[in-house]
């Protein structure tokens, strides 16, 4: 049986350490965009009674148009939004998997909707809106919520 030398151990060691942190980083990224999902209104359809097609009316177009991505930045809309928030997690579990931090990189999660500014930090005005709501605060929401779930 050979013995091993000292940097092969201290390799291996220090991969087992990289695939934890690993695991780490993507279990909190991936509880960070998940929440940001639930916390995402997916609001009442209007549309149908106003003859088209406008985009503030839209149920699920908000939730749905969540789009993570890795190393890159992903700002394109879905183009069959529906009351479902199934789509959005689908592409969460897809895309963030574990060895995605591995090697250096960042993740993004973006929302291409023209009005996601709105639901985050604005709110619905009345009376372009039926009765005024405040802000849905969905990303500072979930920042709060995974720094305090993780001792942060």
């Amino acid at each position: 049986m050979a013995r091993q030398s000292f940097s092969d151990k201290l390799r291996k060691i220090a991969n087992k350490q990289l695939k934890e942190v690993d695991q780490s980083v993507c279990k909190i990224a991936r509880d960070f965009c998940h929440s940001v999902v639930e916390l995402t209104p997916v609001g009442k359809s209007e549309y149908e009674s106003r003859g088209g097609r406008t985009w503030e009316n839209i149920p699920g177009e908000l939730v749905n148009n969540w789009q993570p991505a890795v190393n890159s930045i992903n700002t394109s809309l879905q183009q069959r939004p529906g009351p479902s928030k199934t789509g959005a997690h689908k592409r969460i579990d897809t895309i963030i998997v574990n060895g995605t931090f591995k090697q250096d990189g960042y993740i993004s999660f973006t929302n291409s909707t023209p009005y996601v500014n709105l639901a985050e930090k604005i709110g619905w005005p009345a009376p372009r809106w039926s009765g005024k709501t405040g802000p849905y605060a969905m990303v500072s929401r979930s920042i709060a919520e995974i720094l305090s779930k993780y001792g942060y």
